[in-house]
């Protein structure tokens, strides 16, 4: 039979109410007594009543991650890094994958909602008003990743137009001249009304990039998995690089260059974004964005345990960046 707090109390001669302030570690007992009850509870096997717990302190010690998938090697650093930094606080995550199924996500939201977990982590699919209100009345704390929603939400993101921007100065300062943008199909993105915040805002920074730099006339985006097909119009007989929103499209990218008879970057340039370990992997080593996803993890559960706790937070908090110079560029 289990442990009661009542015979823990017996077992160290003191108070149940004592032996409550040292397992929750609140105020009012003195160090040496804290130590001694919670040796005592690790000798008799002690084992916390977290449905009571919850009762009592209204929290479940849980935190709620939405994420797109876990395919995008970015995302399960994110959420290993997030998984950390909540266990080493004393919370557990429950971890919801959309795939970018927007009635999946509010569905995911509901069941989150329902199970009181403390804070949600939230890469978000929706975007508008009516979607906003709804995670308001959820009336849980929550910080959006990477794509924006409103002011209104605490957020933890990079600034994607900023990067992009001084990529594409990057680029040009090797002496390219024109820059292609590799990226999903935005066009459907916006169709399916997803929230396409983070998409939008780089393709923002290629165009203010090429314009600064003076580069293509025009922009040139090759979308979506059938991307390959867009380089067909393309001349590559001025000096060209391939700027691709993600380490995954530049993969595919080197592939099929290398496939079509071309050297990279004798050929054609490319350059990636993430950095998600893909120096090991790539050769020649890829040109990359370097964004600190670890540090991003962390911040994301420190933002969270603060609106949890009733502390104030930095409202928005961009995570640092650099641009990782390999062989491709």
């Amino acid at each position: 039979m289990a442990t009661t707090i009542k015979e823990l109390a017996l077992h160290c001669g003191v108070s149940e109410g004592t032996v409550d302030r040292a397992l929750n570690d609140r105020p009012g007992i003195s160090l040496s007594t804290k130590s001694r009850i919670l040796a005592a509870a690790d000798e008799l096997g002690y084992k916390p009543n977290r449905i009571a717990q919850s009762l009592a302190t209204g929290r479940t010690r849980t935190i709620g991650i939405i994420s797109f998938d876990l395919i995008n090697n970015c995302f399960t650093r994110l959420v290993d890094a997030i998984e950390a930094e909540a266990k080493s606080r004393g919370y557990f995550i429950n971890l919801i994958l959309t795939h970018k199924d927007p009635a999946y996500e509010l569905e995911g939201l509901r069941y989150l909602a329902e199970r009181r977990v403390d804070g949600i982590g939230l890469l978000p699919l929706g975007k508008d008003e009516q979607y906003a209100a709804f995670l308001k009345d959820l009336g849980i704390p929550i910080v959006t990743i990477f794509n924006r929603i409103s002011e209104d939400f605490m957020h933890v993101g990079i600034d994607d137009r900023k990067i992009i921007y001084e990529s594409v100065q990057f680029i040009a300062s090797k002496g390219y001249e024109q820059v292609v943008l590799v990226q999903p199909r935005l066009s459907a993105m916006l169709e399916r009304g997803l929230n396409a915040h983070t998409i939008c805002q780089r393709k923002l920074g290629y165009e203010q990039g090429l314009a600064a730099a003076g580069l293509n006339q025009s922009p040139i985006i090759a979308e979506g998995k059938n991307y390959a097909k867009s380089f067909a119009g393309i001349d590559f007989s001025r000096r060209t690089a391939l700027l691709c929103i993600s380490d995954a499209y530049a993969m595919a990218v080197m592939k099929h260059l290398r496939e079509s008879g071309l050297s990279v970057p004798e050929d054609v340039g490319v350059m990636g974004f993430d950095s998600v370990d893909t120096q090991q992997v790539i050769h020649p080593l890829l040109t990359t964005v370097e964004y600190h996803v670890e540090a991003m993890g962390r911040q994301i559960v420190d933002n969270l345990c603060d609106m949890i706790e009733g502390k104030r937070a930095e409202h928005t908090h961009i995570m640092s960046y650099s641009i990782i110079e390999g062989e491709t560029i």
